[in-house]
């Protein structure tokens, strides 16, 4: 949690991320299921994402900061292309991630915590890698695969709310804006 909790009922979980379309989103579960003879939680396929800057628990009050922030960020669409399917085995994950991120995200992830530190918002203190996570408390120890490759067009970026309740979490995009210009809440 990066921001003073006063009301914790009230606070929103929120982070920013790239958020995939259908057709990518699809790509990214054929990769799953590549995996699925061995036993883990795997990630719903309408939770898969990538994580830009995990915010935390947010007073409603500091949402509209938050929201400006992301609105006054510009950059130029990019490919990020997801070619290697990697278990991360000291904490049993499998993500998809890629080889080589494209110079843009990492950009557009310096940008959005330049804009967000003065804000109170403080990165996670580990080196950002760009990765959709496919799994969590994988068994087995699979090697690295390179697959064919997902070439995600990103033109966009998203400000995702995960709620709880009985069933489980969920996420919810609250905004998305394309680069340079913000087209509404979702």
């Amino acid at each position: 949690m990066n921001m003073p909790e006063a009301g914790s009922s009230t606070t929103q979980r929120l982070f920013f991320a790239l958020w995939p379309d259908q057709k990518t989103r699809g790509r990214m579960e054929r990769v799953q299921h590549r995996f699925k003879h061995y036993r883990a939680h795997w990630t719903k396929p309408e939770k898969l994402h990538v994580t830009l800057f995990f915010l935390g628990k947010v007073e409603p009050a500091h949402v509209p900061s938050v929201v400006e922030t992301a609105a006054g960020l510009r950059g130029s669409p990019f490919h990020l292309v997801l070619d290697c399917a990697m278990p991360i085995h000291r904490s049993g994950l499998l993500w998809l991630t890629p080889r080589q991120p494209p110079d843009e995200l990492g950009t557009l992830v310096k940008e959005l915590t330049t804009r967000l530190q003065p804000r109170g918002f403080e990165p996670e203190a580990r080196r950002f890698r760009p990765h959709v996570t496919l799994a969590r408390k994988l068994s087995g120890k699979p090697n690295c695969q390179e697959i064919d490759p997902i070439d995600w067009p990103i033109d966009s970026f998203a400000l995702v709310e995960s709620k709880t309740d009985n069933t489980g979490s969920h996420y919810v995009v609250r905004e998305l804006w394309r680069f340079g210009q913000q087209f509404g809440g979702v």
